[in-house]
């Protein structure tokens, strides 16, 4: 059972309960006439059930599966349609013959009123399930943010604490945005799921030097890590265009963040600055092209060693691999390419 099924059924069962305990208090204590407990009973029973369904109607509507959607909408329009029929045989036919009688014989049925009624119950019952899922969903994801949060801080004083060895490494989380991810507790999931996703693959690179891994999850590491530059940016400061051979390529850990550690360092990044990633397409290769802003003021304050290249083909050469990393400048603009070949 998920945390959110588990929380539904727990906030449901304390509605229950809080509505039984309601109704015999009320009928006790307020009624100028007692009802007989069997019928509270027989009145809460009613309730629960018609409770129970859009309970689960509406946990199913959250579905990320659109059969399950479908029927929690079939769902709710069965209720509804047979709502006035069913009540009424429930209420005027079956209950009656188990002594459980709500109306008077006296009083005359008047169609009107009992559709009203009928109608303020159901609207009752919807809302106390809506509050339900709601009250559910919300404990849900203030655990989720709880348990993700503990994590990230985990992974952020790890690496702290960590004597990085990886050269390209150690310097981007030296930079503004590598503080960032050090230091911040995003509020959004999306951002704590991404910000842990990047670190574990920062502590990958660290532990499992000259490893190497398929194009598929470099490149899903490369999005993930613009994801979050975006949000510190800005969305319009990073533009990635062109498709990769999508199959299991192997290329070495890291090499396709490596070009950020770069930009990170010496480029302006800004919605008038932005960084170009392109990916091209070529008989039997693959070309990814990054291109930033020369930032004069980072270039003087941090000189370039060129170390995180030299290492990367170091592991290159190691590994037998077909591929050429090469930079220049165009004018004001410094361009990174990694080529990979026979692909």
């Amino acid at each position: 059972m998920n945390s959110l099924k588990l929380y539904t059924v727990i906030t449901a069962i304390f509605w229950i309960v809080v509505l039984y305990t309601a109704l015999v208090v009320v009928n006790k204590s307020y009624a100028n006439e007692v009802v007989p407990y069997k019928h509270v009973v027989a009145v809460g029973a009613l309730y629960t059930i018609y409770y129970c369904f859009n309970v689960l109607f509406l946990y199913w509507g959250l579905s990320k599966k659109w059969l399950f959607r479908i029927i929690a909408g079939l769902g709710f329009f069965i209720l509804f349609c047979t709502l006035f029929p069913f009540m009424y045989y429930i209420i005027q036919e079956v209950m009656p013959r188990l002594d459980l009688q709500l109306f008077s014989d006296d009083v005359p049925y008047d169609k009107v009123y009992f559709q009203r009624r009928l109608i303020s119950a159901y609207a009752f019952v919807l809302i106390s399930a809506l509050l339900t899922v709601s009250i559910a969903l919300f404990i849900y994801r203030r655990r989720i943010y709880k348990l993700q949060i503990s994590e990230l801080i985990k992974l952020q004083e790890k690496l702290v604490s960590k004597d990085i060895k990886t050269h390209f490494l150690k310097n981007l989380l030296s930079t503004n945005f590598g503080i960032i991810l050090l230091q911040s507790k995003p509020e959004q999931k999306k951002n704590i799921q991404n910000t842990i996703g990047l670190l574990a693959y920062f502590m990958r690179i660290e532990s499992e030097t000259e490893y190497l891994v398929s194009i598929d999850d470099e490149v899903n590491e490369l999005k993930r890590f613009i994801g979050l530059l975006k949000q510190y940016y800005g969305e319009m400061t990073v533009k990635l265009i062109g498709e990769y051979p999508k199959g299991s390529y192997l290329i070495p850990l890291g090499i396709l963040l490596l070009p950020l550690e770069n930009i990170l360092k010496y480029a302006k990044i800004s919605n008038n600055s932005p960084i170009h990633i392109a990916i091209q397409l070529r008989q039997n290769e693959c070309l990814f092209t990054f291109k930033s802003m020369i930032d004069n003021y980072k270039v003087n304050s941090y000189k370039s060693s060129g170390t995180g290249i030299k290492n990367m083909n170091k592991i290159i050469e190691m590994l037998q691999l077909n591929i050429e990393i090469n930079t220049h400048k165009e004018n004001e603009i410094f361009v990174f390419n990694i080529n990979l070949k026979h692909i």
